[in-house]
């Protein structure tokens, strides 16, 4: 028995040293890559696209987009035809360049508009 307690005291140490500190909050990160994109240029296009969608304040919570092999899709809920409008055009405008490279845009005729009007 008295061999047991170093044991114990250790297990018990590392066990309240592993304790969550609800003072130190959390970070989330919301990337989706699709499995048959991993594509970064993929990755990169969906980031600009979302955080364009974030600042507008029709769109901002309402809409989300997925990119894959360059085809965008949004999809949401958003209270008037405006809105929708709206996130296709961003989608259609968006465009991403790193250094002097060919600007990362959304296919055009490959946008999918599949949000819902009035569903709020």
């Amino acid at each position: 028995m008295t061999r047991l307690r170093p044991g114990v005291l250790i297990l018990a140490a590392l066990l309240c040293g592993c304790a969550k500190n609800p003072k130190l909050g959390t970070v989330a990160v919301d990337l989706y890559i699709h499995p048959e994109s991993a594509s970064s240029e993929d990755v990169m296009l969906q980031m600009a696209i979302r955080q364009k969608l974030e600042a507008e304040a029709m769109t901002a919570g309402h809409v989300q987009v997925r990119v894959v092999a360059m085809q965008a899709v949004l999809t949401g809920n958003v209270a008037k035809q405006e809105a929708k409008d709206r996130a296709q055009q961003i989608a259609l405008s968006t465009s991403v360049r790193i250094d002097n490279d060919k600007p990362i845009t959304a296919d055009p005729a490959n946008v999918r508009n599949l949000i819902k009007v009035g569903n709020q």
